[in-house]
């Protein structure tokens, strides 16, 4: 015996609840109703819908999952596994306890494939604008009409859809990459009673650990300690996260320094030196003496005493 049921409407003059066995189709909602689905847990309260570990919000577009002592994990399988309850045998895993994403696997590459709207074909790869390819280890951006930019913001910034904003900007189109801080920095381990400051010009002791330069012309000059004034390095390498006692030191580009012109005033283009004065730097008058001492040329002039000026790092 069998009983056959074409449709199952709830309100009918609304039609806000429809099950179509013809059309294969449920519909819910519409008419001033906003047709969620909400699935609770055992000990759920079906009067609170805050209660609920799966809710599919139709008014707002939303779905949330977990919550209420569930972690809101979803699990894909391909057709060949074993079990739909091991997720080591899944293909697609998203931890919503852990926030972690797994796709691949199990004789599966895992692809993350992005189409734009007027692609012919969504599942030829050559279409795709962002290709994510889990079996090769690589990532396609762009093609296709698009430019595939990437771009960072720091937290301050209010819009993300301003290029200008991003502190760092990787441009396709042109084949440039715009780092908002300028010049290049290398980490150095710093002598361990040293207390130097960003713009200090810094020097090779005995040990190979850099110290405040102390000496007019000294040939074993390394650099400035990056950071002082506006000027932040762009890149920093040779970054060793937890170990102390280690400073950037400006190697390539612009960066403020500790200078004197107590020896002679400072003129925009003057090459500069070490001086006596600890972790200065002044101008190089005596040309045969800076050879191998010059740490760089002067952006900014310093007509007496001391101060903080920008300048061109250039070792020479």
């Amino acid at each position: 015996m069998s009983i056959r049921i074409d449709d199952v409407i709830l309100d009918d003059d609304a039609s806000k609840a429809a099950l179509s066995g013809t059309s294969g189709n449920l519909r819910l909602g519409g008419n001033g109703v906003d047709g969620d689905v909400l699935l609770f847990p055992s000990e759920g309260d079906l009067s609170n819908n805050n209660s609920s570990t799966f809710h599919l919000d139709a008014n707002g577009g939303n779905l949330w999952m977990g919550g209420n002592g569930k972690d809101g994990d979803l699990v894909i399988f391909p057709a060949n596994a074993s079990s739909n309850n091991d997720t080591g045998d899944a293909t697609f895993h998203f931890d919503g306890d852990g926030g972690n994403l797994w796709m691949g696997g199990n004789g599966k590459d895992g692809d993350l494939v992005i189409f734009p709207a007027n692609a012919s074909n969504n599942h030829d790869t050559g279409d795709a604008t962002f290709h994510f390819d889990g079996d090769g280890g690589n990532l396609w951006i762009g093609g296709n009409g698009t430019d595939g930019d990437i771009l960072l913001f720091s937290s301050s910034v209010t819009d993300n859809h301003d290029t200008s904003e991003a502190s760092i900007h990787l441009d396709a189109n042109a084949g440039d990459i715009t780092v908002r801080n300028t010049g290049v920095a290398e980490e150095f381990a710093i002598a361990e009673s040293v207390d130097a400051l960003p713009g200090s010009v810094m020097v090779l002791d005995k040990n190979g650990l850099l110290q405040p330069s102390e000496v007019a012309y000294d040939k074993r000059v390394v650099g400035i300690i990056s950071g002082a004034g506006h000027y932040k390095p762009g890149l920093v390498l040779d970054k060793q996260v937890g170990k102390r006692h280690r400073s950037p030191i400006a190697m390539m580009g612009k960066a403020y320094c500790l200078v004197t012109a107590e020896n002679a005033p400072i003129q925009v283009g003057d090459l500069l030196t070490t001086a006596d004065i600890p972790g200065h730097a002044m101008k190089a008058k005596d040309t045969q003496k800076a050879f191998g001492a010059v740490i760089g040329k002067a952006l900014a002039p310093l007509e007496h005493g001391t101060g903080l000026i920008p300048m061109l790092v250039a070792l020479q």
